[in-house]
């Protein structure tokens, strides 16, 4: 599987740091040759309370990175809009278990109100545990997203399924690890677990 761009949302939390005594060194004897490089564009969304209070919960920003590479099809284009755009959705979620399932369910719903093309992609999913796809060649604009909170991380898959395709899914379900949209072409079978299209 090759991911065509990689998001991280971060969700940090307020910590108390220990404090820390810095080393000495001689300077004369610290030499570093330093690399120019062109910088990952970062996006920052801050939550703010309404009533202007800071928030020292577990939810205070999303940090979201955006891998460098170029975007070259709609399916990864629309995926990766989705991502960024779940943003607004848990902006005003406080906790990590409600985040992680409003970033599924805002994610997958947004993939597919987008669909590129409706008649070949029958379901948008994102899924954070292991799975495998009976025809790994009817996915399309796979985009890793990582989810953080502090100490708390986790990683989803995004990505459009074609029709005859099935995804075997080898851990829990629930909206925390799991959300798709599709048509009357796919089912899922919670018991077996499985998205068959």
């Amino acid at each position: 599987m090759q991911f065509k761009n990689i998001f991280v949302l971060a969700l940090p939390v307020a910590v108390l740091a220990a404090p820390f005594v810095a080393p000495t060194t001689d300077a004369a004897a610290v030499s570093s040759d330093l690399v120019a490089r062109e910088p990952m564009p970062e996006y920052q969304l801050e939550v703010r309370d309404p009533q202007g209070e800071d928030l020292k919960q577990q939810l205070i920003a999303i940090v979201v990175s955006a891998a460098k590479d170029i975007v070259k099809d709609a399916a990864t284009a629309i995926a990766a809009a989705a991502v960024k755009g779940a943003n607004k959705v848990i902006q005003s979620v406080k906790n990590w278990t409600p985040a992680r399932e409003a970033f599924t369910q805002a994610t997958a719903k947004e993939m597919w109100d987008k669909n590129p093309d409706p008649k070949k992609y029958a379901a948008a999913i994102c899924y954070n545990m292991d799975y495998s796809v009976s025809n790994p060649m009817g996915m399309a604009g796979l985009v890793k997203a990582e989810l953080r909170s502090s100490f708390l991380h986790t990683d989803y898959d995004c990505f459009f399924m074609s029709g005859n395709n099935t995804m075997k899914l080898k851990g829990d379900g629930g909206y925390i690890n799991l959300a798709f949209e599709s048509d009357k072409r796919c089912t899922y079978n919670r018991d077996a677990k499985y998205i068959r299209c």
